[in-house]
This record gives structure tokens, sequence and C-alpha cells, in this order.
């Protein structure tokens, strides 16, 4: 939002910059032709750590390279 000021009617800007990375956590992004991401899913528990904070740990990974399984009939280019 803060690439287009907000202004959402520009959406072929908006959909651009959706593709673009903006962190080193969505380097990796990948986005289909209907802009859902390519995601994996973990399965998480939230522990201790050494310092007794609460913090989230990965079990394992549930599925990798998650997409929407309707990706292929969106018109969206």
């Amino acid at each position: 939002m803060k690439a287009v000021k907000g202004d959402v009617s520009k959406k072929a800007d908006v959909q651009r910059r959706w593709k673009r990375p903006t962190s080193s956590r969505c380097a990796k992004l990948q986005v289909r032709n209907n802009h859902f991401p390519i995601q994996n899913f973990y399965l998480q528990d939230v522990v201790k750590n050494a310092q007794g904070e609460l913090v989230l740990k990965t079990v394992a990974t549930i599925v990798e390279n998650d997409q929407d399984r309707f990706h292929d009939k969106c018109s969206m280019k």
C-alpha cells in the first residue's frame, strides 16, 4: 500500500508491487497468475527458550510450495 500511496485504484501497480519482494523474508516469494502466494505451511509449537521467553519452534513442514488449487482456472495473467 505504501508503494501506491494507498491508491488501490492503480491495480496494475498494486499487482506489480505484490510480485516484488519487500524484505528478506519475502525474497523467495512466488505468486501464480491469480496472485495467490506459493508458500510452505509449518507445524509449530510454542516453547520457552533458554531465557524463559515464549518462542515458536518449527516441528515439521506440513506442505511445501502449496498453491491455490484453482489457479489454472483463473483468467488473470
